[in-house]
This record gives structure tokens, sequence and C-alpha cells, in this order.
């Protein structure tokens, strides 16, 4: 498996796409996005490998700065 990173930018939104292997790389994408001045809701879209990875993404999230709402779309490997 092969990390898959992408984001989407849609007025004061940005939303993480993708996969990745380990997760200090999920926590790394999330603080990069905390840098971007402006952002106050934030969408967490893709697969995790487990639900304590999922619990931990959207806790991370919820911990950034200004941000109002966290939209959490990440499904759980194998779970459907």
């Amino acid at each position: 498996m092969f990390d898959n990173l992408a984001y989407k930018v849609d007025g004061d939104r940005v939303t993480l796409l993708g996969q990745v292997v380990t997760p200090a790389l999920k926590s790394d994408a999330g603080k990069a996005v905390k840098s971007i001045e402006g952002v106050a809701a934030v969408a967490l879209v893709g697969v995790v490998a487990n639900q304590m990875d999922k619990i931990l993404a959207e806790t991370r999230a919820k911990s950034v700065p200004g941000t109002f709402a966290v939209m959490d779309e990440l499904r759980v490997e194998n779970q459907g």
C-alpha cells in the first residue's frame, strides 16, 4: 500500500482526502491544514486502518485552533 493524499479547498473549508500507511502521516497532514489561515470547517474523508485511528483523526481535527466544525466521513478499512 502507498500513501495517497489530496486536498480540496472550498471557501473556508479544506477537505483532506486519501489514504496513508502510518498514523504519523495522518497527523502531519492535519498539522499542515492547521497552518492555513481561515480554515473553519474540516472534513475528514478516506479510509483508516481501524476504529482507533478514526477516533484519533477526529480528535486531532477538533483540536485545530479556529475549527468550528469537523465532518467525519472516514471509513474503517474492511468495514464497508
